[in-house]
């Protein structure tokens, strides 16, 4: 499992796929990892180079620290590059994404206890791009994700708005409430009069 600490302007959840979807293939595909490994402990900083990712790790511990470069929209891909399967080919770039696994899967080889004398950056490069199911060119920052996420609600903005319509609504209903009322009045009084006519010719018929 990978317990991430996260301190760039990059998605916390976007990094956190890329290196769990990275850290299941290295399971499914590579050699297993001792025990000690089963939690990941990884801190995410900002990289003081502008093209590719860097890290460290501590031997034979489950502690390990990434560099991403700082974003901008010319960061879609690394520095670093892969060699073609022959010379034709020339050398592929790696995307940030990939560049990023290569350098998880540098450092978690010291975490299990190998140095740099022991370890094939070539194959790693290799490994890092068979990962699948990385869709994105680089890891989205933080804003970016703000900015594709709906707006929050205004709910005093919303309620007041409402509040409106609803007088605008009552104000109608006054008035027709109104007329009513007036014309009510008007067969209420007109009653009230033929009742009292009725009663004063009673009235004088019985005398």
């Amino acid at each position: 499992m990978i317990i991430l600490n996260n301190k760039t302007r990059y998605d916390s959840k976007f990094l956190r796929k890329v290196l769990s979807t990275a850290l299941r293939y290295w399971k499914k595909e590579c050699t297993p990892l001792p025990s000690y490994l089963k939690n990941i402990r990884i801190t995410v900083n900002t990289a003081k180079q502008d093209r590719c990712c860097t890290g460290w790790a501590w031997l034979n511990t489950n502690a390990m620290r990434l560099r991403i470069p700082h974003w901008s929209p010319l960061v879609t891909h690394s520095s670093r590059s892969l060699m073609g399967e022959n010379y034709a080919s020339g050398y592929k770039p790696l995307t940030l994404s990939q560049d990023l696994i290569f350098v998880f899967f540098h450092e978690l080889m010291h975490n299990r206890g190998y140095r740099h004398a022991n370890i094939s950056d070539i194959y790693l490069k290799k490994v890092a791009t068979e990962v699948p199911f990385i869709p994105w060119e680089y890891v989205p920052t933080k804003q970016e994700i703000m900015q594709l996420r709906p707006p929050k609600k205004n709910l005093q903005e919303e309620r007041y708005i409402k509040a409106l319509k609803m007088v605008d609504k009552w104000k109608k209903k006054s008035k027709t409430a109104a007329l009513h009322l007036s014309q009510w009045q008007k067969k209420v009084k007109r009653y009230e009069k033929i009742l009292s006519n009725s009663e004063e010719k009673k009235f004088k018929k019985d005398k």
